[in-house]
């Protein structure tokens, strides 16, 4: 919504103000926004601020538009939301491989402008997505979906989520005595890994890195932001305290969660290994593992 209103300042000046929602398809446009999400702008004469407000409604998003308009606004305003600290570089990338590998893909989908895409639309796009793709990928998929229709509501470009009302059907129901595509190593096999990798270097590191992995159940991400400070390894129970993790990108920040922060205890043996590697590292780093 935009609009014109005339304002009589405190000295008796009359100005002219432009009001307009704070979501532009520019996202570097600027004005002073106010608790209520909507900026605004003064003038001293009626014909600029015509000028502004139409300059304004060409910046409109219109349902006219085509989807990847849509899809480009979202990934900006993403960004922009990653910037600030408030999501996650690797769920934009994520994103990103959604709608760039998955969804524009589909010529036939990506063809439609914002405005023409229904449910029924949505649900002939994830009848063909489910057979090119795995199960779980296309929930990742319907999910990223939602998620740009909905951004698309809010912003003008269409006037209700298509998506919610859509349902992924298997066309052949799973097999449930088929085995597990993941298959646990047996115990001589990681005995095998354990030794293999104490051979592997005289600095330790390999062993550390191995048993600390095998042992403690540290996700990747914790597991790079480990930091020497955390490490208690001569104590009567050894432990590694997990207070921090590292992204893909080598971003050190917080935990997900309260509950994520804990202290694991680790055998003597990984402990050993630990201080091994401690003793022989070179690096000043703070973290266990550095580059």
């Amino acid at each position: 919504m935009a609009y014109i209103r005339k304002r009589k300042l405190p000295s008796g000046i009359v100005r002219w103000q432009v009001v307009w929602d704070a979501t532009p398809t520019n996202l570097e446009d600027l004005g002073d926004v106010d608790v209520r999400g909507r900026r605004s702008e003064m003038f001293a004469t009626l014909r600029e601020a015509r000028e502004k407000l139409a300059v304004v409604l060409a910046g409109k998003p219109k349902r006219t538009a085509a989807f990847k308009t849509l899809t480009d606004h979202f990934l900006s305003h993403y960004e922009k939301v990653v910037e600030n600290g408030e999501r996650e570089r690797s769920t934009l990338r994520q994103l990103k491989q959604h709608i760039n590998l998955h969804i524009l893909t589909d010529t036939e989908f990506a063809a439609f402008g914002c405005g023409d895409i229904d449910t029924p639309v949505v649900q002939l796009f994830l009848d063909r997505l489910i057979e090119r793709v795995s199960p779980k990928m296309a929930v990742k998929v319907r999910g990223t979906l939602s998620r740009v229709f909905a951004h698309g509501a809010r912003r003008g470009f269409v006037t209700s989520n298509p998506v919610v009302s859509t349902k992924l059907e298997r066309r052949v129901r799973p097999d449930a005595s088929k085995a597990e595509h993941f298959v646990l190593p047996s115990k001589d096999q990681l005995r095998a890994l354990l030794k293999t990798a104490k051979a592997y270097d005289n600095t330790g590191r390999a062993e550390a890195v191995i048993r600390l992995l095998m042992f403690a159940g540290l996700r990747m991400s914790e597991f790079r932001g480990l930091c020497l400070e955390s490490c208690s390894l001569s104590e009567a129970t050894p432990n590694v305290k997990v207070v921090q993790r590292a992204d893909r990108f080598d971003k050190i920040g917080p935990v997900k969660s309260v509950a994520s922060q804990r202290a694991i205890e680790i055998g003597e043996e990984t402990a050993k290994a630990l201080r091994t590697w401690v003793g022989a590292r070179l690096s000043n780093s703070k973290l266990l593992f550095s580059q």
